[in-house]
């Protein structure tokens, strides 16, 4: 019948673009997923060649400037080292014992120099040494000055042990011969000690704030100090150069020692030699005359 030729074909040609559409749009979006791959792809390797190129433009600078700093600096000769000052506040660390510790001389590059290494390598491993600094003086100068250690005590001599000095922060400075003078220090047990050494007991502490208590204030004046006991744990014993003997407290050392000079002073005046001061109290000090 004429209704079925005419639907037939309509039918049919709405099945086929239902196909056709639905083809279309898989094709489209395998197509852009591809072109989008590629694209990254593109991408990468453009931020790969551009990073190596960086890179390579980086490198050559950086030997560039290398090359250029031989060339201004560590390869001139404008900055030979031509003079050395080697300074020193004590009489230990001459300009020959400096030149050798420090390992420099003349006709060195000065821009060739650590200078923290020198000054690192002087104070930890030379024990006279307390401080010491560096520094260039363009163009061919370099100077190292250095602070020395000053002995205030002398350790007690054991058989044939050599006494070594000691200075006022307890570090071992070596042998004592050349400041016979030194107020001893006896009584400590530590072993192995050695130019370097550090010495930081409780008991050499408070030895050494006697010391300088006398050596930074007018009771130096009155206390001559030959020698400090540690043999006892509560007090120190002092023989003085008149041969009195003090037992000092540990505490308060600056006010028990006003009060020793006192007692010293009234002696003399009428006329007495002190033997023993008993300085362990808290306000009475107990004498022993002879």
């Amino acid at each position: 019948m004429w209704w079925h030729d005419e639907e037939y074909p309509r039918v049919k040609s709405r099945k086929n673009s239902r196909r056709r559409s639905y083809h279309e749009p898989v094709l489209l979006v395998r197509a852009r997923v591809k072109e989008q791959r590629l694209a990254w792809r593109q991408r990468w390797i453009s931020i790969f060649v551009l990073t190596l190129s960086i890179s390579a433009i980086i490198l050559l600078l950086l030997l560039g400037t290398q090359s250029l700093g031989r060339q201004l600096f560590t390869q001139n000769d404008q900055f030979i080292i031509r003079t050395l000052r080697l300074e020193s506040d004590g009489r230990q660390a001459t300009p020959a014992r400096l030149r050798e510790w420090a390992n420099v001389q003349e006709g060195m590059n000065i821009f060739t120099v650590d200078i923290d290494s020198i000054q690192h390598l002087l104070v930890s491993r030379v024990p006279i040494i307390e401080k010491a600094v560096v520094r260039r003086e363009l163009p061919d100068t370099l100077v190292i000055q250095v602070t020395e250690r000053q002995a205030l005590a002398q350790l007690d001599k054991r058989g044939n042990y050599i006494p070594l000095a000691l200075d006022r922060e307890g570090y071992v400075l070596g042998p004592s011969s050349r400041t016979p003078n030194l107020p001893v220090i006896s009584g400590v047990r530590q072993a192995g000690l050695r130019p370097g050494s550090y010495l930081d007991t409780v008991e050499v502490r408070h030895a050494l704030d006697v010391l300088n208590t006398c050596d930074t204030t007018r009771l130096g004046k009155y206390l001559d100090i030959r020698e400090i006991k540690l043999n006892n744990p509560d007090f120190m014993e002092l023989e003085l150069g008149m041969g009195a003997r003090v037992l000092l407290a540990p505490d308060d050392v600056g006010q028990r020692l006003r009060k020793v000079v006192a007692l010293l002073q009234t002696s003399a005046q009428k006329g007495v030699v002190p033997l023993v001061i008993d300085a362990t109290g808290s306000n009475n000090y107990p004498v022993q005359y002879r």
